[in-house]
């Protein structure tokens, strides 16, 4: 008899731009604990040193660490921060990995390619582009692999590395994409357009939104499907799934940081005017935080409501859901990574000084206290007992009543038992009800 179980997730968060550094590598941890300290929250559990700049970390689900340096190297660091392995390509890794339902990790590099690195470190397959891959990839339901290029287009990669189409934008294609619930993926250019794209369509574009100038913002996705994202015309958008315009709130800057979005719907953006913006669902400010320099980094939102992020000035930064200061930790450089938050709330971001950080944010007790659900960008999953070599149809729906349609999310040949399905098509932002059925 079949057996699932949900699962809590793991957060999986993206990444932003900076400037080309090339060094060799010189991989060391140092472990506050190991010298006997009394962490508090804000404290340095330890550091991974790399041979340049480091971008944002992708979290596995048995706590291994995948993050790019711009020493060429992707790096698979265990929870207690010592190496696992590093994969080279053949220039910097700027992009953030994203982690397959199967393990494979997919990441860009300067290099040109994109890389699909099994679980042990080999590589699986790599594709070519004309330009540089920034943009962190996402896979879709059917296990297609989207990524984006600076040679204008914006790439559907299937499963075995090969072309499925391409899309030529205007401009270099530096924005993570996202899917939505119905499978339109959304992507930004530096042609200063929003795309949506159909993926079934020979059409592909289903509309593009202009903006005022260029975007690297990636965007995001509201639980009533509008589309957030920011733009060097100084605005967060507000984006309706048809393609025309919500709202839009101005800052004083260009906003090259990603959206986040809370539990409340608040919606969390830096911009290069050195502010984080808490901006409601109405586009009205609720607060906004000052740092001493432009903030790149995306926010990363704890099970608490703290807002985690990064700025030029040095610091990350843990502010509290009203706006004001918890702590902040002081790196060596710029902080341009986007946190991302493990299942023991222990904090994980990159540094321009070359290391890569874990950071406490909160006392034991506190962690175990909060509550189980799911958080926003957590992606959720379920334990599969069956046959190992069976195919396995893993089916979802957000309200569990007879009316609600069970929606296929993805087919797996079961390659062991029990085994851990993680939903990482679209962050689970409320309940989300799941059922395996065997594929006769």
């Amino acid at each position: 008899m079949l057996q699932v179980r949900v699962l809590s997730g793991v957060p999986l968060f993206k990444l932003i731009m900076k400037k080309l550094i090339v060094s060799t590598i010189a991989a060391a941890v140092v472990c506050s604990s190991a010298l006997g300290q009394e962490l508090e929250p804000g404290d340095k559990i330890w550091s991974f040193k790399t041979g340049g700049w480091v971008t944002s970390p992708a979290i596995e689900s048995d706590g291994t660490i995948y993050v790019g340096s711009q020493d060429n190297n992707l790096y698979a660091i265990n929870p207690d921060g010592s190496q696992k392995w590093a994969y080279k390509t053949g220039n910097g890794v700027h992009g953030s990995p994203t982690i397959g339902s199967d393990g494979t990790i997919y990441v860009g590099s300067w290099d040109q390619y994109l890389y699909a690195i099994k679980p042990d470190g080999k590589r699986k397959w790599r594709f070519k582009t004309n330009g540089t891959v920034w943009s962190r990839p996402v896979i879709g339901s059917d296990g297609t692999v989207y990524a984006g290029s600076w040679d204008f287009s914006f790439y559907a990669v299937k499963p075995d590395g090969k072309r499925k189409w391409a899309y030529r934008t205007g401009g270099w294609v530096m924005s993570d994409p996202a899917i939505g619930s119905d499978g339109t993926i959304y992507v930004a250019s530096r042609d200063s357009n929003l795309y949506a794209f159909d993926p079934d369509s020979t059409r592909r574009k289903k509309w593009a939104y202009k903006t005022g100038a260029m975007s690297i913002s990636s965007p995001v996705i509201g639980t009533d499907g509008t589309i957030y994202i920011g733009s060097d015309d100084t605005d967060l958008h507000a984006v309706n799934p048809d393609g025309s315009k919500k709202w839009s709130y101005n800052t004083g800057g260009w906003v090259r940081a990603s959206p986040s979005l809370g539990k409340d719907g608040m919606i969390y953006i830096g911009s290069l005017d050195s502010y984080l913006y808490a901006v409601k669902p109405d586009g009205k400010r609720q607060w906004r935080y000052r740092t001493s320099d432009e903030v790149h980094s995306t926010a990363a939102i704890g099970n608490d409501g703290t807002i985690y992020v990064g700025s030029d000035d040095s610091y990350l930064y843990a502010i509290k859901p009203d706006g004001k200061r918890k702590w902040r930790f002081k790196t060596g450089d710029q902080v341009r990574s986007s946190p991302a938050i493990g299942s023991d709330g222990t904090l994980y971001f990159g540094s321009d000084d070359g290391y890569f950080y874990a950071i406490k944010t909160a006392n034991e007790d506190t962690v175990e206290a909060q509550p189980a659900e799911i958080a926003i960008d957590t992606y959720a999953g379920v334990m599969i007992e069956g046959t190992v070599g069976a195919q396995y149809r893993v089916e979802f729906k957000d309200k569990l009543d007879d009316a609600a349609k069970w929606i296929v999310g993805d087919v797996i040949t079961l390659p062991e038992s029990p085994y851990l399905w993680v939903d990482r098509f679209k962050p689970v932002r409320e309940t989300r009800y799941y059922r395996v059925v065997l594929v006769e």
